[in-house]
């Protein structure tokens, strides 16, 4: 791969952000929870990627949704993906490192706690406390006007890594990933979408969708996110000049080849599409093209990228 894997003091690195920079980033966060934008923002994401699946599927001659044994890789501290995909009747299972808040139960927040820590214990207690009731209201409203009423088992959801995951080889129609590959170091990628192909059957698809590097959202301040505020601290494309700021989360910093080299291995990539072609284009002036000439303009637009991929013959 033609990236370098970031160093611990990298701000690509979570151990290089201040503590200033982690309270004012979730200052901010927090903001946009009150104001519900965040919430809205984020079930409407989730709610548009639910409905591109089955044209995706589709049009590549996939299972349907309804036929698939469904494998989500990543879904989060609010799985809604996840629940949706459960709510339909779908045979979905996922898995992530983080235990999600399910029922805000004081077990559930004490076992985030042991799993995860006190920092993100702390974040999503808050979050649980002051806003995710409006959320799941919301989120029940949007499902059951589908007609998505099915149960949602608790045990669909496995904390663990990954690519620790007991799957029986060939026993998974569809792979599903959003946001997640852009977090995990090389070698353990590496390792996961080696046993994505064992997974998959034959004629399965994996749809991974990371946030690449090198797009203006690449960096992954909140303040460069889809709910920009008009006044920033940072410059555009700042983890990729400046880097004056740190996220809050690892990036491993991966550009397109990178995922394209690294999925070729395993996978054959049967269509690459960008979720929203020239974001951050307004941005992009002459001097930022000068100052930016080792990165194509493709790559500097493309955000998030849905691949979708199909196992080669081991």
């Amino acid at each position: 791969m033609t990236s370098p894997e970031p160093s611990p003091s990298s701000p690509s690195s979570p151990e290089g952000t201040s503590l200033a920079t982690k309270v004012r980033e979730n200052v901010a966060l927090f903001g946009e929870y009150r104001r519900g934008e965040r919430g809205r923002a984020y079930l409407d994401g989730v709610f548009a990627e639910l409905d591109e699946y089955p044209a995706v599927l589709e049009r590549l001659g996939a299972k349907p949704l309804s036929e698939s044994e469904v494998l989500e890789i990543g879904f989060g501290a609010r799985p809604y993906r996840l629940a949706a995909l459960l709510r339909q009747g779908v045979d979905a299972t996922g898995v992530d490192m983080e235990v999600p808040v399910l029922t805000g139960s004081v077990a559930e927040f004490r076992r985030m706690y042991a799993t995860n820590g006190a920092e993100r214990t702390a974040k999503s207690l808050v979050r649980h406390l002051l806003f995710d009731r409006g959320q799941r209201r919301d989120f029940e409203g949007r499902a059951v006007e589908r007609g998505w009423v099915g149960p949602v088992d608790p045990t669909r959801f496995v904390v663990s890594d990954a690519a620790e995951l007991d799957v029986a080889d060939g026993s998974i129609d569809l792979l599903l990933s959003e946001d997640v590959f852009e977090h995990i170091e090389v070698g353990a990628l590496r390792r996961l979408v080696a046993q994505m192909r064992g997974w998959l059957r034959p004629d399965g698809l994996a749809l991974i969708r990371p946030n690449v590097f090198t797009g203006i959202t690449g960096g992954h301040l909140i303040e460069w996110d889809d709910l920009a505020p008009a006044e920033r601290r940072s410059e555009p494309w700042e983890h990729l000049r400046a880097q004056r700021f740190a996220p809050n989360s690892y990036l491993n910093g991966l550009r397109l080849a990178d995922y394209r080299e690294l999925f070729a291995e395993h996978f054959e990539i049967v269509e690459e599409r960008v979720k929203r072609p020239d974001l951050g284009l307004e941005y992009l002036t002459d001097d930022i093209r000068a100052e930016l000439a080792a990165y194509d303009e493709h790559e500097l637009l493309a955000n998030q990228v849905l691949f979708a991929l199909r196992p080669r013959p081991a």
